[in-house]
């Protein structure tokens, strides 16, 4: 990446959301929260000072927004590339670009799966898709 500098970014905050089997009513959007207000605690910052929030997960649509709103946040950069298990390399690639072009000053990267609590019941995504879910494209 042209222009960008090493040592501009570092990662002062890393933590996790519950693991294993999680307590029924939670959701991956729950799990990645978790995860964020943990890690916000460890670096001595605010949730609310988050301007950058890159994510991933198979089990919710508009990810980045859900998580968002339900931090009460409005982030000025939201990344939710998916691509499989090198998804967070790729966030913190991004998230590196996106603090030295000064598009957001503190990222958050967050995952979160219920799928080994719900197994089979719901392994991807099931919500209706109103753009699509009328027409049977597939």
């Amino acid at each position: 990446m042209t222009g960008l500098h090493r040592g501009r970014a570092a990662i002062v905050g890393a933590a996790e959301s519950d693991l294993g089997h999680v307590a029924d009513g939670l959701n991956p959007i729950d799990l990645m929260a978790q995860g964020i207000a943990r890690a916000a605690e460890e670096a001595g910052i605010r949730v609310r000072d988050i301007d950058g929030l890159l994510c991933a997960t198979t089990q919710a649509r508009t990810s980045g927004l859900s998580l968002s709103e339900y931090l009460g946040i409005s982030p000025k950069f939201i990344d939710t590339t998916i691509l499989g298990g090198s998804s967070f390399e790729f966030h913190v690639a991004h998230a590196v670009a996106a603090l030295q072009l000064g598009l957001c000053e503190v990222a958050a990267i967050a995952y979160g799966s219920t799928q080994r609590s719900v197994g089979r019941r719901q392994a991807s995504v099931r919500e209706v898709n109103p753009f699509e879910t009328p027409y049977r494209p597939f």
